[in-house]
Formats: C-alpha cells, structure tokens, sequence
C-alpha cells in the first residue's frame, strides 16, 4: 500500500525536490513508511519516516502550493526532522476525513 496519496505524491515533488533533489524525492515516495495520520478538522498531519529526511529540522513552505477539492481550497507546509517529515494539509474550512481518498488538484502559486 502506497503511503501517500496521489495528490500528496505531487505536492511532496514539488515542495521538496529544490530541496533535496529528485532522485531523493523519488526514493522518499517509493519507500517511506507510515508512522500516523492525525486529522483536526480543518485539515490532517501524515507523517512518515525514511533515511533520507534529515535530522535538522527544516520547515518547507514554498514553492506556495495549493489543492481544491471542489470548493474547498488547501495549503500544505512540509516539516522534516529526525528521519521523519510530516505533510500538513489544511483549509480554513472543515476538511473531510476522506480528503485523501478524493481527487485534489494541485496548483504551483507564484
């Protein structure tokens, strides 16, 4: 089973490959292993680990990136720490618990 979503898979490329590299990108979506899934209800908190996240922690908000699933619009900030990142997803607006099972189209804002 894949760790990420579709939609998450195009976020964490876009927000972290000017970051660390595609090749490392790649080999974080294919091989990461899920550590929790946490929702608030105006978004959730995956976080997941792999060897390639660094130990320092590294807060990644750009490129500015955001999804809509219908109406509802989401922003996303990457946190990477300790061998594990956690993939912030969030609205201003109530976020259904199967966000991550509906289509979400991404947009690069610049």
């Amino acid at each position: 089973m894949d760790v990420f979503s579709e939609y998450e898979v195009e976020v964490v490329q876009l927000m972290l490959t000017p970051v660390l590299g595609a090749v490392e990108v790649d080999w974080l979506v294919d091989e990461a292993r899920f550590v929790s899934l946490e929702f608030s209800g105006v978004g959730y908190f995956l976080t997941v680990t792999h060897p390639i996240v660094p130990k320092e922690r590294l807060v990644v908000s750009q490129p500015n990136v955001s999804g809509r699933l219908g109406e509802l619009w989401l922003s996303f900030v990457l946190f990477l720490e300790d061998g594990e990142l956690m993939f912030e997803c969030v609205s201003c607006d109530a976020v259904p618990e199967t966000v991550r099972e509906e289509i979400v189209h991404i947009s690069r804002n610049e």
